[in-house]
């Protein structure tokens, strides 16, 4: 009978630690406009196409955006394609929902409008990013920004 006993409390124990395992946590990080509040780094590469050439052009981009947890975002990048390089601003508006998906919407300094889809990750400190504006087939990631002494 102890040999059976301790047999159950051992599978009692094995599926509460399995359960708390499963269900999250409520110190969880929770996707929202306000989670995302903060500096990003983040990096996109793909193909932009180019009218007057009717082609793709290869393009990449290093920049960092910064989310102010009302919905209202500001980025700055450095793009490089086989022009040359260019620094290039935006502002825009945001949506994070609490399945840790969202939309970015910018305007640039050179007066495009770009549109980004999003799916938050590890805790909503990255994401994996795809521009959804036409002419664009560029993905990307993000990684929250951590300054020292912060």
């Amino acid at each position: 009978m102890r040999r059976y006993l301790a047999g159950k409390a051992t599978l009692a124990l094995l599926a509460l630690a399995l359960f708390t395992t499963l269900t999250p946590s409520a110190t969880a990080a929770e996707c929202s406009v306000a989670a995302a509040a903060g500096s990003w780094a983040y990096s996109f590469s793909g193909s932009v196409f180019n009218a007057q050439a009717n082609t793709f052009v290869p393009v990449a981009t290093l920049g960092v955006i910064t989310f102010d947890g009302h919905g209202k975002v500001t980025a700055s990048e450095t793009e490089a394609s086989p022009a040359g390089t260019a620094g290039v601003t935006a502002t825009g508006t945001y949506t994070e929902n609490a399945d840790c998906t969202g939309t970015v919407s910018l305007k640039t300094s050179t007066n495009q409008t770009v549109t980004v889809n999003f799916v938050a990750a590890n805790n909503d400190n990255e994401a994996y990013l795809i521009i959804t504006s036409p002419g664009y087939v560029m993905t990307g990631t993000t990684k929250r920004v951590k300054f020292r002494g912060i």
